[in-house]
């Protein structure tokens, strides 16, 4: 799904990038193929996800650490209602701000990633790929559909910079394609793998569970590392979510 789906829309995004740097990405080239009612439709709808989307990433950093430290809901509360008001600062302090928290975020929500990826190695078992359920359970196939649509359908808002990328051709294509493999083998399939590999049973994983299995691969500072990615990773979603709207 994601050379069938992602690879396309970095491929469109690079070319349409070029031709039409617009401030706003797809909805100004939407707004330019389809005329300016329908693209204002889209401007409007585009804009309501990017909000809805933006207000959940603060939630998610907050309950994640909420469960971590054992917070009441109230003190999650509070969590991403700082979070909020941090990333809002430094938008407000400038665009270079903006990519310098974007940077030092990145570093910091990889790494742990890539260090439960090598201390997980060893653990690697073939066999999970092939492996037939005797006990399945039904799958909700609407969720899953959903959500692997969505995971790998943040490239499109890229172009929402154009104006800001030198020579936006071979940048998007390098920049996406780099961001394609690692969200393949580095974030999503081989973690996944690594984890089912030590705790096959699916049934016991909620949020939080890929650092109970870092306890398990190297300790319990791997888990602690994992917790800070997790809340990082959150931050740099909504920081990156709420500039694309900013843009639209």
């Amino acid at each position: 799904l994601p050379l069938c789906y992602t690879l396309p829309i970095i491929v469109v995004t690079a070319e349409l990038a070029t031709a039409m740097p617009f401030e706003g990405g797809s909805v100004a080239w939407i707004k330019e193929a389809f005329g300016p009612r329908l693209g204002a439709h889209n401007k409007y709808w585009a804009w309501i996800a990017y909000v809805l989307d933006s207000s959940l990433y603060p939630r998610f950093a907050a309950g994640y650490l909420g469960r971590a430290i054992g917070a009441s809901e109230g003190a999650q509360s509070v969590i991403a209602m700082i979070i909020v008001a941090l990333v809002t600062a430094i938008k407000l302090s400038g665009t270079q701000s903006i990519i310098k928290l974007s940077s030092v975020l990145s570093i910091f929500a990889l790494l742990p990633s890539f260090l439960f990826l090598f201390f997980g190695l060893p653990y690697l078992d073939l066999s999970i790929i092939t492996r037939v359920d005797t006990n399945p359970t039904p799958t909700n196939w609407n969720n899953l559909l959903t959500w692997v649509l969505w995971l790998y359908s943040g490239v499109l808002s890229i172009g929402s910079v154009a104006t800001d990328v030198h020579d936006p051709t071979k940048a998007y294509i390098q920049c996406g394609i780099i961001l394609l493999i690692l969200d393949i083998f580095c974030i999503n399939f081989t973690p996944l793998w690594t984890s089912l590999s030590i705790d096959s049973d699916r049934s016991g994983y909620h949020a939080g569970h890929f650092g109970e299995v870092a306890a398990h691969v190297a300790g319990k500072w791997l888990t602690v590392l994992l917790t800070i990615g997790a809340q990082v990773s959150q931050i740099g979603l909504y920081n990156s979510v709420s500039i694309a709207s900013d843009r639209y």
